[in-house]
């Protein structure tokens, strides 16, 4: 929240917590009335849908909270509006299949890179592919380093390929 924000929403009192805590759909304003986000709470904890917007109105992120800790997709969009990371979340880590996409590509959805996750290191197949689409370096991560045959399209366009174990290269 930056200075000058301020909150509008309802809270509950928590007897076990003798105090106030937000429920429900709380919004963060600007000071020029706009809403920079939307969180949803349960009895003070974050759960459920969040959306931040940009100072032009423009959707920025998206995702959802369970128990106060990101949870399934989120979605990250630019200043402009275009989609610039589709991200898997399990307990407020990264986990599973995630895209960032070329937003400077003609194409709305021209994939960049494809990591998959397991608790926030890089763990299964990789792929990066240029600004025309065509993958150009794939491989495996196994606990966050490079493992197994890799390959690579060099400057020539000729395939290469190098063998890592447990992030270091042996061929």
């Amino acid at each position: 929240m930056v200075k000058n924000d301020y909150l509008v929403g309802a809270e509950s009192w928590d007897a076990k917590k003798k105090r106030y805590v937000r429920h429900g759909v709380f919004l963060t304003l600007r000071s020029d009335g706009s809403v920079s986000e939307s969180t949803t709470y349960h009895y003070g904890i974050r759960h459920g849908q969040y959306q931040e917007w940009n100072r032009k109105g423009v959707l920025k992120r998206v995702g959802t909270y369970e128990n106060g800790r990101k949870s399934g997709e989120w979605l990250t969009y630019t200043d402009k509006g275009k989609l610039f990371a589709q991200d898997q979340y399990v307990d407020n880590k990264k986990h599973g299949r995630c895209v960032e996409y070329d937003t400077s590509a003609k194409s709305d959805r021209q994939v960049k890179f494809v990591t998959h996750y397991k608790k926030y290191q890089r763990h299964g197949p990789f792929e990066q592919y240029n600004s025309k689409g065509k993958k150009v370096v794939w491989g495996n991560y196994v606990n966050n380093l490079k493992h197994g045959t890799w390959f690579e399209y060099d400057w020539s366009g000729k395939r290469r390929s190098k063998e890592w174990v447990n992030g270091d290269l042996v061929k």
